[in-house]
């Protein structure tokens, strides 16, 4: 048992809130780890190949995966318009076209749309980064 998976039980169990347990596992991560976590997983070197294989966006790029605790990090999809995956795609104005209308409830109904899209659930894409930064 991984120690991610150990602060998922004792979430479950209701013997630790995310807050605590995303805190263990911070203090788990050595500084090199930390560091990591400020960037993709994969370099410009690696993309590139990548996108020249198989073509752009053909499936979620991984972030964040820390194998030694068990973390599996998130997945995601390029934006900024919405969710894009080789040639099909849920598209929207840009977050920062959004923002600039102060309209918080555009940006949830966006964000409820991105969530229910059977397309999202398909592709595996977990984290919808473009949303979450729009309204900070």
């Amino acid at each position: 048992m991984t120690a991610f998976d150990t602060q998922i039980e004792l979430i479950v169990a209701g013997k630790s809130d995310t807050i605590k347990s995303a805190e263990t596992l911070y203090a788990l991560l050595s500084p090199k780890e930390r560091l990591g976590l400020l960037d993709g997983d994969s370099s410009t070197k690696q993309f590139a190949a990548r996108y020249i294989a198989e073509g752009y966006c053909f499936r979620p790029h991984d972030s964040g995966v820390i194998k030694r605790l068990g973390i599996p990090g998130i997945r995601f999809t390029d934006g900024p318009r919405g969710i894009l995956m080789g040639h099909n795609c849920t598209a929207f104005p840009t977050s920062s076209t959004r923002a600039c209308t102060w309209d918080p409830l555009l940006e949830e109904q966006v964000a409820s749309l991105c969530d229910r899209s059977s397309f999202r659930r398909r592709t595996g894409a977990d984290d919808l980064l473009h949303i979450r930064r729009a309204w900070r």
